[in-house]
Formats: C-alpha cells, structure tokens, sequence
C-alpha cells in the first residue's frame, strides 16, 4: 500500500499541490530556496504535486528535473499525469481538425500532447472555428493565454487522478494557485491558498492569501506551520446544517475535521442528530466511519460510496474493516445490533486501535462517529487508550457525557445536547464548559420539549444556540425494520400502568401494539404516561425514532395542559402519528 511510505502525519495535511507559472516561479526554473523548502515539507511526510497548464515539452525544457522534486505532475491544466518517468493522456487529444483550422486562419498555437495553446487575443477566432467544426472544447484563461481543453477536463479532474494513485484524498489536500484556471482547483481542495500576486477572481475565491508571490509565497506556506495542523485555518466553505434557530436561520458548523460530542437523556434524538452530520458528510466526499450499536444507521447505504458491515451482512475484522479505507476512501457503517453486549465489547476493543492508527499513516477515515460512545472512548470504555482526540474528525454520541474523559473535553470544538424533560444532571455543566457559558442559562435551554438541540461552540463563547434538526436524508430506510419488530424483552418492552401507577399487566412490544393500547385504554391511563412524558420516552429510547418521539411528546404537553376535556382529541392525534411514520 502506497500510502503507508507517507508516514504520520496527525492533524496536519498530507498532500500540497501547486501551480507552476506565477505560483512556484515568475521566472524559470524554481529559485533554491523554493526547492529547498517543499523538499523540507516533503521529508515530513506530506506528498507534493505540481498541477500545471504547461504543455509536459515545455515545462521539461524549463525545468528538466521537475520529477525529481514532486511525486506527482498534472500537466496541460488535467489532461496529462506523469508520474515516475511515466506519462498517461487523461483525456482524448483535440481534434486535429481544429488544430488545422487554427494554422488556416493564422492562428499561432503550441500543441500538447492532449491540449493546445494560444494567445488571449486570438479568443474569437478560436471560438469561431469551435462553433463551426460543431465541437465540444472547454477554452480556459491562463491570463494572458488560452488553452483549449477536452471538455470536463480541468486540473481538478487530474489531481483528483493523482491523488487516488498515490492513495490520498482531496480533502487532505492543500492547494496552491494564482490565475484563472486555478480557481476550480482551490475550490476543490481542503484548502484553497493563493499568492499575493494571484489575479483578483482568485485571492477572492481562496480561503487564504499569502503574503509572498510566486516562490515567495511557497516559502512562506511551508515554513507557517499551517500545513501540519488543520486547526490553524478552519473554513466555512463545506458546512453541515443541524437546522433552523428560533427565526428560521440556519445553524451551521464547519464540515472541517472537528471534534463534537452530541449528547443528552436516552430517547431525546442524539443518534438521530449524528446521522445527519454523517449524512452530510458523506456527500461532501468525506469517508465516514460510523459504529453503531444499535443498527440505526444502516439506511445510509442509498448514499454514494457507502458501505454497511454487519447486521445481517458479513462483519469483516478489524484489520480486514481498515482496508476498506484503503481501496476507495468510501464510508463504511458498522452494524453491531446482531452481537450480544460482550461481543460487542469484544469487537470494539479492538477496532479503534486499527483505525487510529490508519488515521494516522494515511488519513483516513477523515471522520469517526462512535455511537454510544462511552462505551468505547469514555473513561471507563473498553478501548479509551486508543482515542486520539488531537487527531480531530470525531463525532462521540452519549448519553452518559460525564464518562468522557477530560481531555477528550477539552478537545471538543462543538457540543450538541438534545433537550428533554428530564436532561442528565451533568449535561448543562459539560456545555456550558465548551461554549464558556453560564450553567443555569444551558440548563433552561436543555429542558424545552423533545426535537431540538442546543449548541455551543468553543470559538463562539457565549453563545447558546437552539436549533431544529432538520429531515434526515436517509431517515425513512433506517427505521424500516424497526416498524416490523415485534416481540421485544420484557426489559425493553412499554409496561403500561393506571391512573395510580400501578401496573396492569399489559406489555407493549412494538409501535403497531402501542397504537392498539392507545386507541383502547382508559382515560387515566393515557392521562397519566402523558403526564410522565412516558410514551415518547419509550419510543425514542427503544426505537430510537427523533421525529415520531417529538410529534409523541408534543401531544402528551396538549393533554396535561388541556386536562380531561383533551384526551379524545390527543388520542387520536398520537393513532394518527403512529400511523403516518409506520406509513413511510
């Protein structure tokens, strides 16, 4: 595997990729001292490659050991990859026609091996021959010149062609550019960088400008110490929306790694919230690797590149589960719902330790969700030694926040508590910890009703906010097979109890019988789990449903507020909420 040879990197990024003219050099080949640093950078692990428009001729005539500085050079602005003395067309050359039509028309043009290149002023006459030979060619600026490219051919598509043969993702990349046709490319990295001197356009599409111009300005990027930890320049660029605040606002984060805990009492929509985040990270490309206890999760194979382990699908070993990782930088969903308690603990005392580690060598997965987390990570966890909070990109859910260690608290960039009625005692401390807070301020906020969440963040003290999460893409899929369970445990099963508390002897173990028992029970009864919150309680604790849990708990708040007068109508609002979700 190659990308074992990159060694570790922790938190810091592992792949710095540059634009030749105007951004390693104004004037070839690159100074010494240009050289010399990326060579620096480049003995601490991190793999270097040059993303250029050139034509591969020209750039060897200028600077004829460039393979011997990178690991990797896209040439002709994506559509060449050589690499080990060994070049590949990435796309089909230009149609010789054009080329021909160009020289007819006194065009002056360089061709490529895949591309061609002519002056800016020539910009009409080029598009007029396109039109007319019925073409499809992509006209990109370099400035001063034009290139003309296969279509969807861009430095992009070849970096990302780069980088999946040296086994390394977009999203441990940092890129580096100054001119037009570098825009898509900053876009597309982790990290977005231009030099001082880049045009207009793209120091206002980058998430950093430099100080330096060209060479200068890689000099100065390697020797920042930005490229070794992440946390230095965080972007809003990719975000994950939680939902909208109180005035219909949305609440975002950062989709960089981070590290957040999402935490509150059992049944109150922490599972739920993780899956969003995870959801949305998966279709930002990030790889994903969630553990999931409960099987909550295994609806995310409708989305792309997702993979689910587990249930009642084989479940590969910890080593065996790293590799997956390694052929795709895809996401993988662990279901763990078919194993006992001890096997469960058996099979996660092993896996962190074989993830932390690939973490480390190659970085991936970029993100770990761990699913009751204080099962594994917490303090008294079967595998807390191997929890690497500096590393980032982890999302611990828990409903026992107060078994987290403390420098897996200190680490916390986020927290997300689920509110509730009954919140965990601690739970109001531990946020107001990370968003530097007022204790009695997070507790109010934590007991409004079910199906909302509070958030604090460690760079935004002060600041409590509350949010709605909103629809979950793959929520429907999820909690399918749990609408056909029937036959739970009596310890998991709804003790239903009267007007006195007092049992009846009647077991609920599944949502089609709690239908049945609330369409026929007493007055007192529904009255009194109403007023414990119980039937909401049991449904989000036991099927884990945030959405249903909430329509639940608001309808038992109509009930204790409208007294005896309400309980037709609640009734019939919680049938017709049981039967809309087992609808879908």
């Amino acid at each position: 595997m190659e990308a074992s040879s990159v060694g570790e990197r922790g938190a810091g990024y592992r792949v710095l990729a540059f634009d030749f003219d105007g951004t390693l050099t104004d004037d070839p080949p690159p100074r010494p001292a240009v050289l010399a640093a990326l060579a620096e950078v480049r003995r601490s692990g991190m793999r270097l490659v040059l993303v250029t428009g050139r034509i591969v001729a020209e750039l060897a005539a200028v600077f004829p050991d460039f393979e011997d500085h990178v690991d990797a050079v896209v040439a002709e602005n994506g559509a060449v990859l050589s690499r080990r003395g060994r070049t590949v067309h990435l796309a089909r050359p230009i149609d010789p026609r054009l080329l021909d039509a160009l020289d007819a028309a006194g065009v002056a043009n360089r061709r490529g091996e895949v591309i061609a290149a002519a002056s800016a002023t020539d910009y009409d006459v080029i598009c007029r021959e396109v039109r007319r030979l019925g073409l499809t060619v992509t006209i990109a600026l370099n400035r001063n010149e034009l290139m003309l490219v296969p279509a969807g051919v861009t430095k992009t598509t070849g970096l990302r062609v780069a980088l999946s043969a040296l086994d390394l993702s977009i999203h441990d990349t940092v890129a580096v550019g100054d001119a037009d046709n570098d825009v898509d490319l900053l876009e597309a990295a982790e990290l977005g960088v231009a030099v001082a001197t880049a045009v207009p356009a793209l120091r206002e599409r980058a998430d950093l400008v430099l100080t330096g111009g060209a060479g200068d300005g890689i000099v100065e990027l390697c020797a920042s110490g930005l490229l070794a930890d992440r946390a230095a320049h965080r972007t809003m660029r990719r975000r994950l929306v939680l939902g909208p605040d109180a005035s219909g606002a949305p609440v975002e984060l950062p989709a960089a790694p981070i590290d957040i805990i999402v935490a509150g009492s059992s049944g109150s929509g922490k599972s739920y919230v993780a899956g969003l985040l995870a959801e949305q990270l998966i279709l930002h490309g990030y790889s994903v690797l969630v553990i999931d206890p409960e099987g909550d999760h295994a609806g995310m194979d409708s989305l792309p590149g997702v993979v689910v382990v587990g249930g009642d699908r084989y479940l590969p070993s910890a080593p065996s589960l790293v590799l997956l990782f390694t052929a795709g930088h895809g996401s993988v969903v662990v279901d763990l719902s078919h194993l006992d308690r001890a096997d469960q603990d058996a099979y996660l005392a092993t896996l962190p330790a074989e993830i932390e580690t690939h973490r480390r060598l190659t970085g991936q997965p970029h993100w770990l969700v761990l699913d009751e987390a204080h099962r594994t990570a917490g303090g008294q966890g079967v595998s807390k030694s191997e929890y690497a909070p500096t590393l980032k990109g982890h999302c611990l859910v828990t409903w026992q926040v107060g078994w987290l260690t403390r420098p897996q608290l200190m680490a916390t960039d986020v927290m997300i508590a689920a509110t509730s009625p009954e919140p965990p005692e601690d739970l109001a401390a531990m946020l107001a910890a990370v968003g530097a807070g007022q204790v009695a301020s997070a507790a109010v906020l934590l007991t409004r009703p079910l199906g909302q969440v509070v958030v604090a963040r460690r760079d935004r003290p002060g600041e409590l906010v509350v949010a709605t999460p909103t629809e979950r893409a793959t929520l429907h899929t999820r909690h399918e097979h749990k609408y056909e369970l029937h036959g739970l445990d009596d310890a998991h099963a709804f003790h239903v109890r009267d007007g006195q508390d007092r049992p009846t002897g009647v077991l609920v173990r599944s949502l089609d019988e709690l239908r049945e028992v609330i369409a026929s029970c007493p007055p007192d009864v529904l009255i009194h789990h109403c007023r414990g919150g119980d039937w909401s309680r049991w449904v989000g604790g036991v099927f884990h449903d945030h959405v249903l849990a909430a329509a639940l708990s608001a309808a038992e708040r109509r009930l204790v507020e409208g007294g005896p007068v309400a309980v037709d109508p609640v009734r019939q609002d919680v049938i017709a909420a049981l039967r809309a979700r087992r609808a879908t």
